[in-house]
Order: structure tokens, then sequence, then C-alpha cells
């Protein structure tokens, strides 16, 4: 198989994303959260992560405002384990 670059890095933020959500943040809104997908540009500067809730459709409000506070303690996190890269969050499957 060829495998893109991008694509295991995607994989490796993913990986990475759900340890430091599950093990790491200590935001209980946060812990029904899971990764469902990382898109990542050929240039590894940007990355989108699409996430859901646990058993639910839609996110709830306190599902976002959680992931919103946290956005800069889990990039922060993301680069103390050499994965430096610029992303932003995104609701979808």
């Amino acid at each position: 198989m060829n495998f893109r670059r991008a694509d295991r890095v995607g994989e490796l933020i993913m990986a990475e994303m759900s340890d430091i959500l599950l093990k790491v943040v200590k935001d209980p809104r946060l812990h029904s959260v899971t990764i469902t997908g990382v898109k990542v540009t050929d240039d590894l500067r940007n990355a989108r992560i699409y996430f859901v809730e646990m058993g639910k459709d839609e996110l709830n409000e306190d599902v976002q405002t959680g992931l919103s506070k946290a956005r800069g303690f889990v990039r922060r996190e993301l680069g103390h384990r050499h994965i430096s890269h610029l992303f932003a969050l995104h609701p979808g499957s």
C-alpha cells in the first residue's frame, strides 16, 4: 500500500489526541468525546480533527465549550509529544 506521509501523521495525531483527552485533560465534559478522524494537509502545517460525543448525533453545548477552553492546552500537549502541527477542532464524523 502507498500511504502518504500526511496520512501517517494524521493517524499519529488521532492516537495522541485520544490519549490526551482520556488521560491528561481533567475536564469531565470531554471524557465522552471520541476522535473519529484527522485530515492533515500535504505540507503538514494544518490538521482538522473530527470528533463526536459518544452516543449522540450532535455535540452538547457544554462539550463545545469544554473543547474551546481546552484547545490551547491540547495544542501545547501535542507539541510536547513532538507533534507541533497547527490544528483546529471541527465537529463531524
